[in-house]
This record gives C-alpha cells, structure tokens and sequence, in this order.
C-alpha cells in the first residue's frame, strides 16, 4: 500500500531544528522553508532542495530528495 511521504515539516521537527536553523543549515532562506512547509513551492533550486536534504540527513534524519520533494505525479498517485 502506498504511503504519503512525510513532509518537509516532519523532517525538520524529526531533526530538532526550527525553521531558520534549517535554512541556514541549507544555505537557503527561512522564508523558502516556510513556502515549501506550507504547500508553496516557491524558488527552491535542484541544488537548493539537495542541500536542505543533507542537512537532514547531516542531522541523521535519513531521507532521500524523492521523499523530501516529491515530484507532482507521485503527489498524486
């Protein structure tokens, strides 16, 4: 059975880090975290959404792109 993934949101509070401290972590700016946590996916680059991803995993949040930044057609599969 297919499961939705856990969200940015999830990930973050799994890694015990606040929204800014994610972001600069990622090198990216607060208010692209709180775009993508709150269904705006708003300017986060490839590489942008790499490096939020390292930072999770960095923090031993273990994730993958896919499952951080699902594409539309798993969305809504």
């Amino acid at each position: 059975a297919w499961r939705m993934p856990m969200s940015l949101k999830n990930y973050r509070q799994k890694a015990g880090l606040t929204q800014l401290q994610l972001a600069e972590a990622a090198g990216v700016s607060q208010s692209q975290i709180t775009h993508h946590e709150c269904g705006r996916r708003a300017n986060i680059s490839l590489g942008q959404a790499r490096a939020i991803v390292r930072a999770l995993n960095d923090r031993g949040v273990k994730c993958s792109l896919d499952s951080v930044f699902p594409c539309e057609e798993a969305k809504a599969a």
